[in-house]
């Protein structure tokens, strides 16, 4: 976590310059370098055989295994949660809202935009390389063509926008729903493309129904059917 978080500085400082479409298009570049990279460095990652990671409970079964890191995990999730809520309620965390609403005007009122911006890339980097070195750990053995596929992104991307970026709770929401449902329709239409298909589905959906997600959908939802509040003027 701290060798990827140190190395999202430069990186970031670099992608950092621009916005929008043009952000997403240099992460899809990003991947694609890294995954031409790892699979060529043989002698490091394994190349296209991948790389076996030594368990860290040689002595401990596979039910016993799992137990372990699924307290791990959740202890990983509660880490997150607890950063995301201190960040959320502190003058940072109000800069980075200006920022996500109108980053030029947020700018024009003193905020340094760009500093903020790549503080928050290099923590978000810091917990999804824990994440993933937990994952290495957990699984033992890592191939470079599933590891830096763009589906991997897109889950994620779908993850966020499903239960909402601008709750708390919105991405674990979006996180259980996703994972739950590609497992099961992998267990039952592996052999078929069919769970791409769904995927590509629910995230047009979301785009174009729900662009602020389920948690917020349902508020405002709600919000509609009650009574409308009425000043005494």
């Amino acid at each position: 976590a701290l060798v990827v978080a140190a190395l999202a500085v430069p990186i970031g400082y670099a992608a950092l310059r621009v916005r929008g479409a043009s952000f997403v298009i240099v992460s899809i570049a990003l991947v694609l370098v890294m995954l031409l990279v790892f699979q060529s460095w043989a002698s490091f990652t394994g190349g296209s055989r991948g790389l076996t990671v030594p368990r860290p409970f040689p002595d401990l079964l596979r039910p016993e295994h799992h137990r372990v890191f699924w307290f791990l995990f959740a202890g990983l999730l509660a880490l997150a949660l607890l950063v995301w809520w201190l960040i959320d309620r502190s003058r940072f965390g109000l800069g980075l809202k200006a920022i996500r609403e109108d980053e030029d005007k947020a700018e024009s009122l003193g905020i340094p935009t760009f500093a903020y911006k790549l503080v928050v890339f290099v923590v978000s980097a810091g917990f999804t390389a824990a994440a993933g070195g937990l994952y290495a750990l957990w699984f033992g053995d890592l191939d470079p063509v599933f590891q830096f596929s763009i589906l991997t992104g897109s889950y994620l991307v779908l993850m966020a926008l499903l239960g909402g970026v601008r709750t708390l709770f919105g991405p674990l929401l979006g996180a259980v729903v996703v994972g739950t449902a590609l497992e099961y329709f992998k267990v039952e239409y592996g052999s078929t493309p069919l769970h791409l298909v769904a995927t590509g589905l629910l995230l047009a959906l979301v785009v174009l129904f729900m662009p602020d997600g389920v948690l917020p959908a349902v508020a405002a939802g709600i919000a509609r059917f009650r009574p409308a509040q009425q000043s005494i003027r």
